[in-house]
């Protein structure tokens, strides 16, 4: 479980550096926004009393990641415009 969160925390740090690095003032905003997805998913967790379990863990990260994808999607569509 240690190490389940130690790879949640790592891969948003790595998105959030790469999407800061690559879009410059959107991928900040983007990164504060999936920074809220996750405060609002655990806060929700929390307050329910379920058990984050490794499964769980996956789940969230997945969920990073479409949401990374959305964004990268945005993005290129205003780039195109």
């Amino acid at each position: 479980i240690r190490l389940g969160k130690l790879s949640i925390v790592v891969s948003f740090g790595l998105i959030v550096a790469f999407m800061a690095l690559y879009y410059q003032v959107f991928g900040v905003i983007a990164g504060l926004a999936l920074g809220l997805n996750l405060l609002l998913i655990l806060a929700i967790l929390s307050i329910l009393g379920a058990t984050l379990t490794l499964p769980g863990m996956a789940g969230i990260v997945l969920t990073v990641g479409m949401a990374v994808d959305a964004n990268v999607l945005i993005f290129e569509r205003i780039r195109e415009e």
